[in-house]
């Protein structure tokens, strides 16, 4: 923290949050006096860190917001505190034995002592607001204002103690506050291990044997499956190893010599499921694409993804569904497939059934835990992919190293709805929960985003303990319950949601963001979310999804490092061992940012026929690098962003995500559909930013209208204000024209090359024209 009456330098509150760790929420009151702005700050329930001005009573909670003024030599800072009772533990006494505020706690970090969670801490019924005044030369003075809790007004505030003169020059912007930092070669290496991975040596050594052993142990168990149109439909696990063993069987008579790869199209969840199995039982290796808009538009993101892995993988079959071929052709001539062999679902099956004696159990008993179980393309893939190779022993560790850390087994009730080409719900979820004979829901991704609410009604209705989704999902239940208010909070009050029982709420696939968190949280605890279950995660396809956990989430052991905080994404699990590295590989200390890298049996063995991508990702003695950039403290990883998503102007680091969470705040655009690149500022003759964002209510397309100009100088002005860039480009776009992956994930790469190409010049002079 800082102390005002020995640091020199003042920050707004959007730079408390950033530098000191404490969480503020902005919101624009209105007007004062004469069109003056300025922003009120809310309390946290829980702050990463205690800290308290000089002057302030020592048990008080702070957040500060700052008017100023350029003309004149005196900043008015306003303190507004709350008192967030809390005792210390009974088994780690400080000097007094009774119960203390954040001071307490305060003075507990003083004496080497850790902070201590609170379950559910509340504000006190007063707030007390301390004016400081700084002039050049005259001592910093506190003086006191106390009024009860809901009689605070800001504006009134601001009125009384006449600052209207102030808040007319904005809010002030000052450099940020160093914090010291302790001799780096006293640090660690920044190097932390999950220990050993302990395995029961019955267990099975396979993906095929689990699934035999769990249809043969849990006959009962297994998939509730929701449409595209809310519909249910039952797959037990003895079902699914009769399907599958169907499909094996089919394929064996099908498949010509040497094919031992296949494409899967399969729109139903039902189907998709037994044909992927399938193809393990019969040691072909199967690779989910996400299914196309449009087949007819061979140009198409994901037609030319399929085009070029088939091409990769030597023009597979592609399986799909009767219902679903005749669209699949079209990739024929839309994509220059004209060879391309198509299987259905129920022509395998019936295959499968016509009484061929070959043996499934004899494919799963031959598979060894070195095979290649399955392709996973990498995300986001347009060109040539990145096709990875997951073998059976690799994500066989992945699962025993998760259950072992996150106390994982057969009674847990797993939901998911993210689509199937992404790794985290076929491995992380499916495989996992046919390895451990859980119950799983699965549900169409278009049916539960088109109403995220949804969500939450599924895991309250089948009592679920895990579930999963990237950052972006997160928003979408906070949006809602924000907007919906009191009659959506009414509406699953009265239909009795309960989420107590959902030990684990994932969140991975994307940069975890602290005010994201703390808002689903916040919105969320009426229906029983602990803070607790909050688990932020990484993983890749690279390492069979997950490999780090944060199973204590607290928003105020978040660390800073410069002006950023970053969330803490756990040590790793047993089994695997990560690194942060610098450019020649070597591992640095903790707290240096550098190259993220892991090691252990979970790492794939390579990319298929892509000596470049391996020679660059693998760094000898084992270690994978992952493309992130992060660091490591007391053996936790924060990542701080991927190599390629770091914009640098004028030599100061931003990372796309800090842009882009502060654009996300406008009401007047949609939510998680906001990209930051990096673009040639023609008129500073250096790197740039270029801002995507999709309006919410203002058409894009035609002719520029007024509220397009609008939200334009509305997405201009928030990021001057709160991080000082003012962006090169803003280019609005229409939601469908907005690229990301099945996953939510923001393809940035796919915009800087359009823009950079020229794909927006028109659309931008028109923009311009309009403004001038």
């Amino acid at each position: 923290g800082m102390d005002p009456s020995s640091t020199p330098q003042w920050v707004d509150a959007l730079k408390v949050q950033q530098q000191c760790g404490l969480m503020v929420t902005l919101q624009d009151e209105g007007d004062v006096e004469d069109g003056c702005s300025y922003a009120s700050c809310s309390l946290s329930r829980e702050p990463m860190v205690t800290w308290f001005p000089a002057g302030a009573p020592q048990d008080r909670f702070c957040v500060a917001a700052v008017w100023g003024s350029k003309e004149e030599q005196a900043v008015q800072l306003v303190w507004i505190v709350a008192d967030v009772p809390g005792p210390y533990p009974d088994d780690d006494p400080i000097d007094e034995p009774c119960s203390y505020g954040l001071a307490g706690n305060h003075a507990a970090v003083g004496r080497g002592r850790p902070l201590i969670a609170y379950s559910a801490p509340k504000a006190a019924g007063t707030l007390a607001v301390l004016l400081f005044r700084q002039q050049q030369s005259a001592p910093i003075l506190p003086r006191s204002t106390a009024v009860p809790l809901d009689d605070f007004c800001v504006l009134e505030f601001a009125r009384e103690h006449h600052l209207g003169d102030l808040l007319a020059s904005r809010v002030a912007s000052f450099g940020p506050v160093q914090a010291p930092v302790a001799d780096t070669e006293l640090r660690p290496l920044a190097h932390s291990s999950g220990g050993e991975l302990k395995t029961d040596p019955d267990s099975p050594k396979t993906l095929t044997a689990a699934l035999r052993r769990t249809a043969i142990e849990f006959p009962e168990r297994g998939l509730t499956i929701f449409d595209k149109g809310g519909k249910t439909c039952r797959l037990s696990y003895s079902e699914l190893w009769r399907r599958s063993v169907l499909l094996s069987r089919g394929l064996s008579a099908s498949l010509r010599d040497g094919v031992s790869s296949a494409v899967l199209q399969v729109p139903r969840l039902e189907d998709h499921f037994p044909a992927f199995w399938g193809c393990l039982l019969r040691s072909v290796r199967p690779v989910a694409i996400a299914i196309p808009a449009n087949y007819g538009d061979g140009a198409q993101a994901v037609c030319r993804k399929m085009r070029n892995a088939w091409q990769l993988l030597d023009t597979p079959p592609v399986i799909s569904s009767s219902s679903h071929a005749d669209k699949v052709a079209l990739l024929r001539t839309s994509a220059d497939m004209e060879s391309m062999e198509i299987l259905t679902v129920e022509d395998l099956e019936a295959l499968g059934s016509a009484g061929t004696s070959d043996s499934p159990d004899a494919h799963a008993d031959a598979t060894e835990p070195g095979d290649v179980a399955f392709y996973q393309l990498s995300s986001g893939s347009t060109g040539v992919p990145k096709c990875i190779q997951i073998t059976h022993g690799g994500v066989v560790a992945h699962i025993h190293g998760e259950a072992q850390f996150c106390g994982i087994s057969s009674d847990d009730v797993h939901v998911s709805f993210l689509p199937l080409d992404h790794v985290v719900p076929i491995l992380t979820v499916h495989c996992c929960d046919v390895y451990h004979g859980c119950e799983e829901v699965q549900a169409d991704v278009a049916w539960v985003v088109s109403e995220p609410l949804r969500w939450l009604r599924l895991l309250s209705e089948h009592r679920a303990t895990r579930t999963w989704a990237p950052n972006f999902a997160f928003k979408l239940i906070a949006d809602a319950l924000r907007r919906g208010g009191p009659r959506v909070r009414a509406e699953l009050e009265e239909a009795a949601v309960d989420l107590s029982r959902c030990r684990w709420w994932m969140n991975a696939g994307e940069q975890v963001t602290i005010p994201v968190c703390e808002e689903f949280l916040e919105q969320t605890s009426r229906f029983g979310v602990r803070r607790c279950a909050m688990q932020p995660a990484f993983g890749m396809a690279e390492a069979c999804t997950c490999m780090t956990y944060n199973n204590d989430f607290r928003t105020r052991a978040a660390t800073r490092l410069g002006r950023s905080a970053f969330v803490s994404l756990g040590p790793p699990v047993p089994g695997v061992e990560i690194r942060i590295a610098d450019d020649e590989d070597q591992t640095v200390r903790e707290e240096t940012i550098g190259r993220f890298q892991i090691r252990g049996a979970v790492v794939t063995p390579g990319y298929v026929r892509n000596d470049e991508a391996n020679r660059a990702s693998f760094a000898g003695d084992g270690w994978f690098n992952t493309g992130d950039l992060g660091f490591i403290k007391d053996g936790r990883l924060f990542l701080t962003g991927r190599e390629k998503e770091m914009i640098i102007i004028r030599g100061a680091n931003f990372y796309c995500y800090e842009v882009e969470d502060v654009v996300n705040a406008l009401p007047s655009v949609v939510p998680t559909f906001t990209a930051a690149v990096a673009a040639q500022d023609p008129h500073a003759g250096t790197e740039g930013l270029a801002v995507f964002c999709v309006p919410r209510e203002a058409a894009v397309g035609g002719a520029v209208s007024p509220e397009l100009v609008k939200v334009i100088s509305e997405v201009r002005s928030i990021l001057v204000r709160h991080i000082g860039l003012t962006p090169s480009h803003i280019v609005p776009l229409r939601k469908e024209e907005f690229p990301k992956t099945t996953s939510g994930k923001i393809q940035r790469s796919q915009l800087a090359k359009a823009l950079q190409a020229g794909e927006f010049s028109a659309l931008l002079e028109a923009i311009a024209s309009a403004q001038s």
